[in-house]
């Protein structure tokens, strides 16, 4: 997501959460933030102008965190955190790959349409954060 939404003049902070001492300091970053662990907090999220949230089947997301050693009873407290931020836009993880749905994000937050092109090239990255994995 971070790099979807990252253009010239934006950045889209990936993990944050991770190198960040306080949660509140998101707010300071200059761009946006993708962050799992940002659903701990939908009183932050809720104070931002725009909200996505992008669901995963909960078996992908077990997988996902054991590689990068997340404790899953996160999973537990993230679903029940997850129902009280008032998104703008809920997208399926899986629908990310598909163009519709990376454009309706781009052009939300954004403002112009994804270059197909551009979401071609992100789908065939895999980008992982340095130092967690």
């Amino acid at each position: 997501m971070a790099n979807l939404l990252t253009t010239d003049g934006i950045v889209c902070w990936h993990d944050p959460l991770a190198t960040l001492r306080n949660p509140n300091d998101v707010i300071g970053l200059n761009g946006g933030i993708s962050d799992t662990g940002m659903c701990l907090y939908p009183e932050l999220i809720n104070a931002v102008k725009k909200k996505i949230v992008i669901v995963r089947d909960r078996y992908q997301c077990e997988y996902s965190l054991k590689k990068i050693g997340v404790n899953l009873p996160f999973l537990d407290l993230a679903e029940s955190r997850l129902n009280l931020i008032k998104a703008d836009i809920v997208v399926k993880f899986d629908d990310l790959f598909g163009y519709e749905a990376a454009n309706k994000i781009h052009e939300f937050c954004i403002g112009k349409p994804l270059s197909k092109d551009r979401h071609a090239l992100l789908n065939g990255l895999n980008v992982q954060t340095r130092g967690i994995l």
